[in-house]
């Protein structure tokens, strides 16, 4: 006779499966296929962002959606930042089973000293894979 604290080994099988499945899609940010328009439409998102090399203090922050274009490479890649900084540049390292995208930000070079609130702006950009995503995962460089 089992307990109410026993699982059979069919349930566990099925909490595995739904484990993955979260993993996948919450485990590094969202990622979609040619949805951007369609749900930005009407969206105030402002332009890309430029990379500034001439930014200082580099880290690499995590990105909160991407979405891979009708074109099957190219990236909107989505992320925060705050007030003081700013795009620095992306990275998109690939093989054949994965492809990385890491987003830097640094701060602004012109920033002096005092105080800043801390809020978070969403800004985007673009990046471009060497051959086209096809059902390679897409992961974050930042969380290592």
């Amino acid at each position: 006779m089992s307990t109410i604290w026993e699982t059979s080994p069919r349930i566990e099988r099925a909490r595995c499966r739904l484990h993955r499945r979260l993993v996948d899609d919450w485990g590094v940010g969202r990622v979609t296929k040619g949805q951007a328009e369609a749900l930005l439409r009407g969206a105030s998102r402002g332009g890309a962002a430029i990379p500034n090399p001439s930014r200082t203090n580099l880290r690499a922050v995590p990105w909160d959606w991407i979405d891979v274009e009708p074109d099957d490479q190219t990236l909107r890649i989505e992320f925060l930042h705050g007030i003081v900084d700013g795009l620095h540049h992306i990275e998109i390292d690939e093989d054949d089973r994965d492809i990385r995208v890491t987003v830097f930000l640094g701060l602004d070079p012109d920033l002096l000293g005092g105080a800043y609130a801390p809020v978070g702006v969403t800004g985007w950009t673009k990046g471009k894979t060497s051959r086209p995503v096809g059902h390679r995962r897409i992961s974050d460089g930042a969380e290592r």
